[in-house]
């Protein structure tokens, strides 16, 4: 089964997929946003603040360690259609 698949099922038992992120946790990025600022995949990150449209965090590894970023929110819309 695909991961689509099992993200779109939806049961009593079975809740829908959610993440939900907390200032202080440690995120690991899945796809590369930035690599010439080393935001690429595998890159892990301290999250500091929540906003409604970005996500302000440090980079917790590399060569960048300890400077700040910015990640934007990607939001997937699943099509109804499908």
């Amino acid at each position: 089964m695909t991961t689509e698949f099992l993200n779109s099922v939806w049961t009593f038992s079975f809740h829908p997929h959610r993440l939900c992120l907390k200032v202080g946790s440690v995120v690991m990025l899945l796809r590369h946003l930035d690599v010439s600022s080393g935001m690429y995949n595998g890159t892990r990150l301290i999250v500091k603040e929540l906003q409604w449209k970005c996500i302000f965090c440090t980079f917790a590894t590399g060569s960048n360690k300890g400077k700040n970023t910015i990640v934007p929110r990607i939001t997937c819309y699943k099509d109804k259609n499908l």
